[in-house]
């Protein structure tokens, strides 16, 4: 078996990165397919506004999740057989999903090109021209969209076709270092990861300071915003194994405690920095073994089907949105939602939510998890593969 693959599960965690990639969902579709539903809400609440600190929740758990995973590979040395193996394995669970979304939105750009030179009909912009250029989908394919250095920007990337996967660039490209930091930071002493841990956490306040004021910002600064959240992860992963404070986070109050705390950061649009702490004790709070209602709400098995079919969530719920604005504009010959009264745009997000859902199994099922097995199979020998 894969060293990786031989820590035990902690199937809470699966369970918060699929409620996770719901609120971000939630948080585009408020804001991009139906944009009358954001600023409606901002009177009362700005929780679904702040929905872009999830990315910044999955960036802390995948630094804890791939240190538990990975932890006994790489706690010796980084070796050229384990790296591959490691590198592999990043591959097959990122790489088939991305392109096979590529692919669609390509699709969808050749079908735009088809009708308007069969119905001669108008569009808001060409085919393959701005976010969809070709130019900037080299830089898609490589993964590398979450670079830019700004007048001009690297490969003309960013945030262009599938928008949201801008975040699995930046998680890419960072956790190409992963095993190397792993190495350093397991020959430290415990009191030496509460030192990192305060580094990184003040080095994130000041990134928020000296550059936008909050956390929903892109390009070369989301690489530093990813890697410093991601050694978090790593850091609080350590202070969890040593099991010297694990008892503190098997309270009940500590779980209530970082839920409250995030809920009332993203209420208020308190400072982002303020929400890191909170998403590190939930992640530790529920990664305790536990018997209260939350704990078992998130063992319950829809709720852990979410978390396994997060990555589709996240990846299929832009096309989704982008498809459903082009068809309705072409059908109707106006903008999506804006003249919807307040059930016909619940009946719609309704709809677009169970078609994400749906396709996100579909993908899971027939995309994901067959081309992982596939390249891993293909590419990882015994040693690596049970």
């Amino acid at each position: 078996m894969n060293n990786s693959q031989s820590s035990k599960h902690i199937v809470s965690l699966t369970s918060l990165r699929g409620i996770a990639a719901l609120l971000v969902m939630l948080h585009h579709y408020f804001y991009f397919l139906l944009p009358r539903i954001g600023p409606t809400l901002e009177p009362y609440t700005m929780f679904f506004f702040n929905g872009y600190l999830w990315v910044d929740f999955f960036f802390i758990l995948s630094g804890f999740v791939l240190t538990h995973a990975y932890i006994k590979t790489f706690s010796l040395k980084v070796s050229q057989d384990s790296y591959r193996a490691y590198f592999i394995s990043r591959i097959a669970r990122i790489y088939p999903l991305h392109l096979f979304m590529l692919f669609l939105f390509f699709s969808s750009e050749l079908l735009r090109l088809v009708y308007i030179a069969y119905t001669g009909g108008e569009v808001n912009a060409a085919p393959f021209t701005g976010i969809y250029s070709l130019s900037s989908l080299i830089g898609n394919l490589w993964m590398v969209q979450a670079l830019d250095f700004s007048s001009p920007p690297l490969f003309d990337v960013l945030t262009t076709w599938n928008q949201p996967a801008w975040s699995i660039s930046a998680e890419w490209l960072v956790y190409l270092f992963f095993p190397f930091l792993l190495f350093d930071l397991t020959k430290c002493q415990n009191k030496t990861h509460f030192l990192i841990y305060g580094i990184a956490l003040v080095s994130l306040f000041l990134l928020i300071i000296f550059t936008y004021g909050h956390l929903n910002f892109l390009g070369l600064w989301s690489l530093v915003r990813c890697a410093l959240e991601a050694i978090l992860g790593m850091t609080i992963y350590k202070i969890y194994q040593s099991g010297s404070y694990r008892h503190f986070f098997s309270f009940n109050s500590t779980l209530i405690i970082s839920i409250l705390s995030i809920f009332l950061v993203m209420h208020y649009d308190w400072n982002d920095w303020f929400s890191l702490l909170p998403f590190c004790l939930l992640i530790l709070s529920t990664s305790v073994k536990r018997g209260d209602a939350i704990s078992n709400l998130l063992a319950w098995q829809p709720i852990i089907y979410f978390g396994e079919i997060s990555y589709s969530i996240y990846m299929t719920h832009w096309f989704v949105q982008e498809t459903a604005k082009r068809v309705w504009k072409i059908v109707f010959d106006k903008d999506l939602g804006m003249d919807f009264n307040f059930l016909q745009t619940l009946t719609m997000l309704f709809v677009c939510v169970v078609i994400v859902i749906g396709m996100a199994s579909l993908t899971y099922k027939l995309i994901e998890m067959p081309s992982r097995y596939y390249l891993k199979n293909k590419f990882l020998t015994k040693k690596y593969i049970g």
